[in-house]
């Protein structure tokens, strides 16, 4: 098995990450609404059913992305 380090994003991105998830920590369900809008309005194969399951599984990944952050900050 690989080093973690060999995935890991270079430092000068590491801020812009930081930024990023900061943001996502701030307004998770507004930015999951809106990602999970421009999802269906590009993919036409999803059906309009499936927005809610979508916009779970958005603010799912979101919530993962924001833990993580914060675990590793600790």
């Amino acid at each position: 098995m690989g080093s973690s380090s060999a995935i890991a994003p270079p430092h000068a991105s590491r801020a812009e990450i930081a930024e990023i998830i900061e943001t996502l920590s701030a307004e998770p369900d507004d930015i999951s609404a809106a990602l999970t809008d421009t999802i269906h309005e590009h993919l036409e194969e999803l059906d309009d059913d499936m927005h809610t399951w979508t916009l779970q599984s958005t603010r799912a990944n979101f919530g993962v992305m924001v833990q993580h952050r914060t675990e590793t900050e600790s």
